[in-house]
């Protein structure tokens, strides 16, 4: 482009969108930064990035970031995944959501398998769960669910971090209050303000559930002559 566009309404910035070089594909004109002109580009992978038009129309950047991870990746592994230090931690976690879905003399088989969560048809080969999951795939984390009434799929699974899974899985806590049963995330959402963190610490305080979660924040539990028991969420 023989000179900087002046703004949207520039002509020109019609006959530029749908230009596509490398992998990007110009989608608006999205102003300057730092002096420079910028446009949205969708990737061929489905990411969308702002990036500067000279960057792209030169050849110097050809993707959203998805080519470098690809590099990396294939420069990590040798012979399917199998780094040179030995056994690729992708095909580890592979192999412990088959073993906790279709394995019952495993530790963890009344967790998973036991209670009807299951592994997609395509997972059960290590080569589509691989294509599927390791361009997100970054060292330290671990597989995990969105739904955790779902089974294992490219469509309800991420990789996160220990502390995230563990946040998930608190979520989950249920309880009891006036015949209803719920996850404690459920309830908490009910408070004004919603507030999780301050169920559990009622409940540690020795607060039955129902006023755990029916008392409004920042309110006090009605006086008690004698001992609350001690409860556990």
């Amino acid at each position: 482009m023989p000179s900087k566009i002046t703004g949207p309404q520039d002509p020109r910035v019609n006959r530029f969108v749908g230009m596509k070089y490398g992998r990007l594909t110009a989608i608006r004109y999205a102003g300057t930064k730092s002096g420079k002109q910028v446009f949205e580009w969708k990737c061929d992978c489905g990411a969308t990035k702002i990036i500067g038009t000279y960057n792209v129309t030169s050849g110097i950047t050809k993707s959203c970031g998805c080519i470098q991870r690809e590099v990396t990746a294939k420069r990590s592994t040798v012979h399917g995944l199998s780094p040179r230090s030995g056994k690729h931690p992708i095909t580890t976690a592979w192999a412990g959501m088959l073993d906790r879905c279709e394995n019952p003399k495993g530790g963890n088989w009344s967790n998973y398998g036991g209670r009807g969560i299951t592994v997609c048809e395509r997972w059960h080969k290590s080569s589509n769960f691989i294509e599927d999951m390791l361009p997100s795939w970054k060292p330290g984390l671990e597989l995990e669910r969105n739904d955790n009434s779902k089974g294992y799929s490219k469509e309800n699974c991420r990789w996160a971090t220990r502390t995230e899974q563990n946040r998930n899985k608190r979520n989950l806590h249920l309880l009891t209050v006036n015949g209803r049963t719920a996850p404690i995330s459920v309830w908490a959402s009910e408070l004004s303000p919603s507030n999780m963190d301050l169920i559990y610490v009622r409940l540690r305080r020795g607060w039955t559930p129902e006023q755990a979660v029916t008392i409004p924040v920042g309110k006090q539990r009605p006086q008690f002559h004698g001992r609350w028991p001690v409860r556990s969420p």
